[in-house]
């Protein structure tokens, strides 16, 4: 079944984890799409401060996080017990990282936290 002996193989595909972690990232991405949008270009929110490019930082961290997610998601739905909690755990960093850009309008974050969740209880 499996080329490689040592590695485990999952029963079961983790869908539900993919599913979460996809939509979670989606969110995600369009978070960080939208404040790149009215928050640097048409400066409906920008960052004055002592710095003030710190603000596109936040953008470029949201569309980051949002792509990431979404990839990891493409790798959790393996049934590869390794790739499953590899990607599981990037997930998770990265649905952390979401928060500084709101989160993908917090429902990204949650999504993509339990997501990651699920798919470290199914590698596990």
């Amino acid at each position: 079944m499996a080329r490689n002996k040592r590695e485990r193989l999952l029963s079961t595909k983790p869908t539900v984890a993919y599913l979460l972690v996809l939509i979670g990232g989606v969110f995600v991405l369009l978070g960080g799409l939208l404040t790149a949008i009215f928050g640097s270009f048409w400066g409906f929110m920008m960052f004055r401060g002592p710095y003030p490019g710190a603000f596109s930082f936040v953008w470029v961290l949201g569309i980051a996080s949002g792509l990431i997610m979404m990839i990891a998601s493409m790798r959790i739905n393996s049934l590869k017990k390794a790739d499953v909690e590899t990607w599981s755990v990037i997930a998770l960093v990265f649905a952390l990282l979401s928060i500084v850009d709101m989160g993908g309008f917090g429902i990204g974050f949650v999504l993509g936290l339990i997501g990651s969740i699920l798919g470290l209880a199914a590698g596990a």
